[in-house]
């Protein structure tokens, strides 16, 4: 597993994408799951950062891990007011489309959340496109 860590702005977001990238891209996976990972990952970080608080730290915990069948995606915060969850969006809401994305490339998702903590977390599955 890789673990880094967030601050809760928006510039950390595409240093976390960058740094997902170049380490699926060093295991030799498919080109389209590196991009769907990077699109997911950074839609879990720009949820937590607008919609929580950061961990006790000040920062964001974010990981990933590659097992024989899938990537798997995590971002850890201090939690918000709600439960993260895919909601209805108007046509012409600027915001509110993340979870929807992350529903639509990962194969699961879902949410861990304990009195200090939430993560939610995201699978994606290799399947055929394992090696480039």
């Amino acid at each position: 597993m890789f673990t880094t860590w967030a601050s809760p702005d928006a510039d950390s977001v595409t240093a976390v994408r960058h740094g997902l990238a170049r380490n699926l891209q060093m295991l030799s996976l498919a080109p389209e799951i590196i991009d769907d990972a990077e699109l997911v990952l950074g839609e879990l970080l720009v949820n937590s950062i607008r919609h929580a608080r950061p961990l006790d730290s000040g920062r964001i915990e974010v990981a990933w891990d590659l097992r024989d069948d899938a990537v798997v995606l995590r971002v850890t915060d201090g939690g918000g007011a709600e439960t993260p969850h895919v909601r209805e969006t108007g046509t012409f809401e600027s915001g509110g489309r993340g979870l929807r994305i992350v529903q639509a490339l990962a194969d699961r998702w879902g949410v861990i959340r304990s009195d200090a903590t939430s993560t939610v977390w995201a699978e994606l599955a290799l399947g055929n496109a394992a090696a480039s």
